[in-house]
């Protein structure tokens, strides 16, 4: 287990959710263009919540995350996360899969559940490069220096001289 990860018991829940969910995931839409004048509670009004269910009835994991890929970069975040749910719910081991929806979800402003999808991701695989490095630039963020340090040390394997990860290096006092 990874020390900035969830334990095992945050774990085996959060896949329980996952898998419960079976490729669906709540997704709270903000609307785009929120006039500054309203108040909060009004604001609050337009707020409005949908179940976004996965299109593709795939279960190949690989067209799963191509798919949520390409939702991802079309904008369909809520599509997207609910494409790697189901991912994670064929094949709870694919660390692809974790670290995507750790994308999502930090994209989203989750930062907790961004942390615990990359720090799966890690722990299945403790050299996905792209998993360590958004990991260290998210600890890095919420001031977790040390630990930054250690997972960019990671992602400098995959990224060598890569000029943010050595920032975080160099913030934390640690050498490459």
């Amino acid at each position: 287990m990874s020390d900035t990860g969830p334990s095992t018991t945050d774990m085996k829940e959060l896949l329980r959710e996952v898998q419960e969910s079976g490729g669906s995931e709540k997704v709270t839409e903000v609307p785009q263009e929120i006039d500054a004048s309203n108040d909060i509670e009004a604001q609050n009004e337009e707020i409005v919540e949908t179940t976004v269910s996965n299109k593709s009835k795939s279960n190949d994991v690989s067209e799963l995350l191509d798919e949520g890929e390409l939702l991802a970069r079309q904008g369909e975040r809520g599509e997207a996360l609910a494409t790697f749910n189901r991912a994670i719910a064929i094949d709870p081991t694919c660390d692809m899969a974790w670290f995507n929806r750790g994308v999502i979800l930090e994209g989203k402003g989750d930062t907790l559940g961004a942390r615990q999808s990359f720090a799966i991701s890690l722990d299945i695989n403790s050299k996905n490069g792209p998993a360590a490095a958004n990991i260290s630039i998210l600890l890095d963020r919420i001031g977790e220096s040390e630990e930054a340090a250690k997972w960019a040390n990671v992602a400098l394997h995959t990224y060598p001289g890569h000029a943010v990860l050595l920032d975080v290096m160099n913030r934390a006092g640690a050498t490459p």
